[in-house]
């Protein structure tokens, strides 16, 4: 599909720093995160599941943003556990540039 779109607008669109920037959900998933390595003192890891419990937040809409996340480098797949069904799961920390420790 072809529209009529401006070259500064194209350019402009092309020019946004997609990686620093974080939509608001994903903030949110990153401030949980960052608030519980600063409560423990230690790294902190959880799953997608448990993320969704802790934010009150469907888990489909929790594991786009960590997905999203995962992509753009701030958060880390380390290692597995079980979820609450019995099922392996990935667990996600923060990547050592976003962590408070």
């Amino acid at each position: 599909m072809r529209t009529a779109v401006a070259e500064t607008s194209l350019y402009a669109y092309r020019s946004l720093p997609v990686k620093a920037y974080l939509q608001a959900r994903e903030q949110e998933i990153v401030d949980l995160m960052a608030d519980m390595e600063r409560n423990t003192g230690k790294r902190f890891s959880v799953t997608r599941e448990r993320l969704s419990i802790a934010l009150a937040r469907k888990e489909s809409g929790i594991c786009g943003r960590c997905n999203s996340l995962v992509t753009k480098g701030v958060l880390v797949e380390a290692g597995e556990a079980k979820t609450g069904s019995g099922r392996w799961a990935k667990l996600l920390r923060l990547a050592d540039e976003w962590s408070s420790l």
